[in-house]
């Protein structure tokens, strides 16, 4: 009686061609996952890194006159609240003539700065109230009036520090992954131009790297 079946060598045979197309369709399942893997690594890293970027642009361009610094790999400067005129100027008291928009207590009025020291401390007062047309402060008089009787009102001080591989502004986490060679540098403004702030943002790994190189230009008018 014929009996029909396999014998070893083709049961051998089979096993082996299972198994190299196996083996092949795992290494290329594999190679999808890491494909998804670093691309979706490097939109979240792309995300990150445009917004802290943005971010710092825009409350740049938005800075004190003057008041921008860079001090141990960070970036100091005071965001305007409000500016507007003035009438006359007293020890403790400014009338106003146009305020852009509502300052309150607790913000600090600054009035002619010409360097960064100036809108902390020198030509920097502490509002202590506004009634109708009429703005306290506390501090003793200005050493200083603006020759177009213009003053500005902020209410805090913002910093971006690089600390290791992180961006942080004022000690919150901005930004991760951060490459040692970014770098703040500030161009200080003379008559003929507005100060220059220049940003390398440098992100990503020995893998995966990007940078932005942005350049902000900030009226010169205290």
């Amino acid at each position: 009686m014929l009996m029909r079946g396999f014998t070893l060598i083709e049961l051998i045979i089979t096993m082996v061609v299972l198994a190299i197309l196996a083996l092949g369709i795992t290494s290329y399942i594999g190679l999808g996952a890491r494909m998804y893997t670093d691309v979706a690594e490097r939109e979240q890293l792309l995300g990150q890194s445009r917004f802290v970027a943005e971010r710092m642009v825009r409350e740049l361009r938005n800075a004190l006159p003057n008041s921008v610094k860079v001090d141990n790999d960070c970036l100091e400067f005071m965001p305007i609240k409000t500016v507007g005129l003035y009438q006359t100027l007293t020890a403790s008291t400014v009338e106003l003539s146009w305020l852009k928009e509502p300052a309150q207590a607790g913000d600090f009025l600054v009035i002619y700065p010409q360097n960064p020291q100036h809108a902390v401390a020198d030509r920097m007062r502490s509002i202590s109230s506004i009634s109708g047309n009429s703005m306290t402060f506390t501090g003793g008089a200005f050493p200083y009036e603006s020759p177009a009787k213009r003053f500005y009102v902020y209410s805090e001080t913002v910093r971006y520090c690089r600390t290791g591989s992180t961006i942080t502004r004022n000690g919150i986490l901005m930004a991760q992954q951060v490459r040692p060679d970014t770098r703040f540098e500030v161009t200080e403004p003379t008559l003929q131009r507005n100060a220059l702030i220049n940003l390398y943002l440098s992100f990503g790994d020995a893998g995966t790297d990007m940078f932005f190189n942005y350049e902000v230009h900030i009226p010169n008018v205290p």
